[in-house]
């Protein structure tokens, strides 16, 4: 039915929404006036749970409340043809647990145990329209009612029963306001903007992330890992949807591009994956996949979440379970979007349940470390003049023996760094050349200089603590060695400072010794004095620099307005034709401005020439 509704668009959402909205008005309706409470949505269904003396007889009579309706309301009329809505129903006795977790800015709660994995076995046994109870249900009414003289089963299994009627007589059926939950303390856990101008739903591009995970031996460490996972969706802009502990395992999902749609989504999904492969890559396995989804509040006025229903969302899952622990799996689609920046292996064709065809699936293998993340085998095309006015611009500032700044402006796809890479390789070998980029995800303060350092320190996220202290320092006293006439001293003193910018730190160091609220500024100097060390002429490229957190780019301004000589050069480049940052200068300091305009037609036919042969 959703796949069916998203072809019609806008108005196939609305149709979509007002029958979830009926269907789920009638069900939490039900669990409510007997005194039961919805646990929790997982997609197009929701698991209830009734507590007290009564709370076998109401959950069966909610049953039966929640089957007759849908017996008598099953078929919906619509403009674009009728759609048939059926329900399966299992029920089962035991003991749950439940927690709320409260992560800062996101908070979840969770209910685990026993009865809600035996629910699912007894769902599982359920055909359309039936109501399953297992063994230990049927055990309690038996004993309470002799020979079951109030109720009606039909045994299909050994230890399943089909409850077809029941009669309760004595029970209280009337619900009261006080049993009522208020739509605001569900709210609680549903973030603002995924907020009620949502709640009819919409159709829109979405990557679902399908955590399947294995059991924690201790309840805190359950708790500590669900806390990780809501902190990590928050930092690369997920939506944390939700957990279930049911037949599919321990399940979590968290969407991308829902509610809302950010930048550099596919990245993000597959940047969130990699950080809980890194630390509970032991307990994890993931899926990835990308396309349109039915996205918006469902439930009723008593209780709702927002969530994301579809084939990509049931896709996500499915491709999950193919993986292995610690791995990373994705569709094709995704790995289409993100390939520049990640690695991956091709799996090739499975076949997953829900799928007329073939699914084509890959493994994520690792971030890209591509220095310009750009095809340099072709010629240069039509850029001679501007390839000149750098190449003397920059030896003009050298020859000066003081920092200059050169401003290279242009816009999206002109090709500013291809025209930057041609120029570094003609220099390489004779100048120092640095390359500092912005995380296009996750903007925080020297955010720039920590991407830097880490490349320039070779330190892999996955190391131990001892493994990156280890290779830093290898690192770190070669480079002091190469540019021992610079002043040694100065780089051992600032060595502790610079690894605090990695997250590499040591007791009864300079950097631990120094004042709190003097080591913001003292992080900045050293880097700069870090970067204007070497011994060579240093050049200093800024790709797309108006993306750079304020702290990175501070460091930059405290190179070029330095008193002290420096054959150092920033090249910087914006997509901002005019109204871009400029760097705080020196007196001494050269600054030039150029700007990259789109090729000619003649020079457009050579360029597409050279890369298609046409």
């Amino acid at each position: 039915m959703t796949e069916k509704l998203m072809e019609r668009g806008s108005e196939g959402a609305e149709i979509l929404s007002y029958i979830l909205d009926e269907v789920f008005d009638n069900i939490v309706e039900s669990v409510y006036k007997m005194d039961g409470f919805v646990s929790s949505f997982a997609g197009d269904a929701c698991n209830a749970i009734f507590f007290g003396d009564q709370s076998i007889e109401n959950a069966c009579i909610a049953a039966l409340r929640i089957r007759d309706f849908s017996k008598n309301k099953n078929n919906y009329e619509t403009k674009f043809g009728i759609y048939n809505v059926t329900l399966k129903i299992g029920l089962s006795y035991g003991n749950i647990e439940w927690e709320i977790l409260d992560a800062g800015k996101s908070k979840t709660y969770y209910f685990t145990g026993e009865a809600i994995r035996n629910c699912y076995d007894s769902q599982k046994k359920s055909k359309t329209g039936d109501i399953v109870l297992d063994k230990r249900v049927y055990l309690f009414l038996k004993n309470l009612y002799l020979n079951l003289k109030n109720v009606h089963l039909i045994e299909i299994d050994k230890d399943f029963y089909i409850l077809d009627e029941c009669n309760f007589c004595f029970l209280d059926e009337n619900i009261t306001k006080e049993k009522k939950i208020k739509i605001d303390s569900s709210h609680d856990f549903i973030p603002e903007k995924a907020s009620e101008k949502y709640h009819r739903g919409e159709f829109r591009e979405v990557l679902p992330v399908f955590l399947l995970f294995s059991d924690f031996s201790y309840k805190n460490e359950l708790n500590n890992f669900i806390k990780f996972i809501l902190n990590k969706a928050d930092l690369f802009g997920g939506f944390f949807s939700g957990l279930d502990f049911g037949d599919k395992g321990n399940t979590a999902l968290i969407i991308f591009g829902a509610p809302v749609m950010l930048d550099n989504v596919w990245n993000r999904a597959v940047l969130f994956s990699r950080s809980l492969i890194e630390l509970y890559g032991e307990k994890v396995k993931i899926g990835i996949s990308y396309g349109t989804a039915f996205s918006g509040i469902v439930g009723s006025e008593l209780q709702s979440t927002y969530t994301c229903l579809g084939d990509e969302i049931n896709l996500a899952q499915r491709i999950s379970m193919t993986g292995m622990v610690g791995q990373i799996i994705v569709t094709e689609k995704v790995m289409k979007k993100t390939h520049k920046y990640f690695n991956y292996s091709d799996l090739g064709d499975v076949r997953v349940k829900g799928k007329e065809s073939n699914t084509h699936i890959f493994l994520f293998s690792k971030i890209k470390k591509e220095r310009w993340n750009i095809d340099s085998t072709k010629p240069l095309v039509g850029r001679d003049i501007e390839l000149d006015n750098i190449k003397k611009n920059v030896e003009k500032i050298f020859a000066s023996g003081w920092a200059g700044v050169i401003y290279v402006s242009g816009g999206f796809g002109v090709g500013k760094t291809r025209l930057v890479a041609d120029f570094v390789k003609k220099i390489e070998g004779d100048v120092e050349v640095y390359l500092f980029k912005p995380d296009q995800v996750i903007k925080k303060n020297l955010g720039v200089l920590e991407l830097f350092f880490k490349d320039f320190f070779k330190i892999d996220d996955r190391d131990s603590e001892r493994e990156k202290k280890e290779q830093y320092i290898k690192i770190y006293k070669s480079y002091i060695d190469e540019n021992s006439r610079n002043d040694e001293k100065e780089l051992s003193r600032i060595s502790s400072i610079i690894g605090s910018v990695i997250d590499i730190y040591w007791e009864n160091s300079i950097f631990d010794k120094i004042e709190s609220g003097e080591k913001v500024e003292t992080v900045k100097n050293a880097c700069a004095s870090f970067i204007k060390s070497s011994k060579l002429p240093t050049l200093c490229v800024l790709e797309d620099y108006d993306s750079f957190d304020t702290s990175s780019l501070d460091v930059f301004d405290l190179i070029v307005k330095s008193s002290e000589k420096k054959e150092i050069v920033i090249l910087a480049l914006t997509r901002k034709e005019t109204d871009y940052r400029r760097f705080v200068t020196g007196e001494n300091c050269f600054i030039n401005e150029m700007t990259i305009n789109p090729l000619e037609d003649f020079q457009v036919k050579e360029l597409i020439e050279n890369n298609f042969g046409a």
